[in-house]
């Protein structure tokens, strides 16, 4: 499990994402016609560092599969949800319907800044790894994200940042020294308020 903290759009807050992988050894499926389907329920409670709740998210959602998923694969997908400013601990509890338990995965020390562009700031750093599966679409961006958090040797790396300020004018950045020959890197531009977007691609080395 990971996270992520970004702007609201609109400029309205902060938005903790939260990326979840399930082994398909703790699944069970319902099959259904042609299909195997997977509902579950999602419980995601933010608590500040007093243990008081500050922020909860009560979902449930099916997921669907042409075959059961077996041996070394995942589900994978992704929660959101508003927070304020401030360094925060979550639970996530995962059941499966008509189960009397569930999985619980907690999180400590997980900092969210200010994003809603009253003054310069930077969203946290998105590590993603195309073909991982799951992607993020903010706007007209799709975002690669890597729920599992592994990257293969020699692969790349897809990187993804806003940068936040109340006066923004059009912008270009440049790869920075770690990207090589190929990379590409792009950055958007934005009126008063709105993120600047950037993205690169960096290949990891296959040494040691």
């Amino acid at each position: 499990m990971s996270e992520f903290a970004v702007g609201a759009r609109g400029g309205t807050g902060q938005m903790l994402h939260v990326l979840f992988a399930i082994p398909a050894q703790r699944l069970t499926p319902v099959r259904d016609a042609d299909r195997a389907i997977y509902p579950l329920s999602f419980r995601l409670f933010v608590s500040d560092t007093t243990e008081s709740l500050v922020a909860r998210l009560d979902t449930t959602r099916v997921f669907a599969a042409r075959e059961p998923l077996r041996g070394g694969m995942y589900l994978t997908g992704r929660l959101a949800l508003a927070v304020p400013p401030g360094t925060y601990r979550y639970r996530l509890l995962v059941e499966e319907r008509g189960s009397d338990a569930g999985d619980l995965v907690t999180r400590d020390s997980v900092v969210v800044g200010a994003l809603d562009g009253a003054r310069f700031a930077a969203s946290d750093l998105v590590l993603g790894r195309e073909g991982s599966g799951l992607v993020w679409t903010p706007g007209p961006d799709t975002v690669p994200l890597n729920p599992l958090g592994r990257f293969p040797e020699g692969g790349s790396v897809e990187l993804y940042y806003e940068i936040y300020a109340r006066r923004a004018r059009p912008t270009t950045r440049s790869c920075g020294s770690g990207a090589t020959a190929g990379d590409r890197c792009s950055a958007g531009c934005s009126a008063a308020g709105r993120p600047l977007c950037g993205s690169s691609s960096t290949r990891r080395p296959t040494g040691r």
